[in-house]
């Protein structure tokens, strides 16, 4: 599904050509690490580390604006006068 979403961006040129795969695995990969981590950023806490996405609606709005930017077609490169 995420290869086909990916196509058909890339073929509308909402997307810059990327690794359909690649693209993939970060997105779980973040989210997998994310559900599996509350422990992990209990204790960074704990220690005095700022942690604080606790949320997962703040999580996924980062991905969001990182796989957006990172899926941008390139802005083109303007004439020189």
């Amino acid at each position: 599904m995420v290869q086909d979403i990916i196509a058909q961006g890339i073929a509308e040129g909402a997307f810059s050509a990327v690794n359909p795969y690649l693209t993939h695995i970060s997105l779980l990969g973040s989210l997998i690490f994310f559900f599996a981590s509350p422990p992990l950023r209990d204790r960074l806490e704990e220690g005095g580390l700022p942690v604080s996405v606790t949320e997962v609606r703040e999580h996924v709005r980062h991905l969001q604006q990182v796989l957006g930017r990172g899926l941008a077609p390139p802005m083109p490169t303007p004439e020189p006068a």
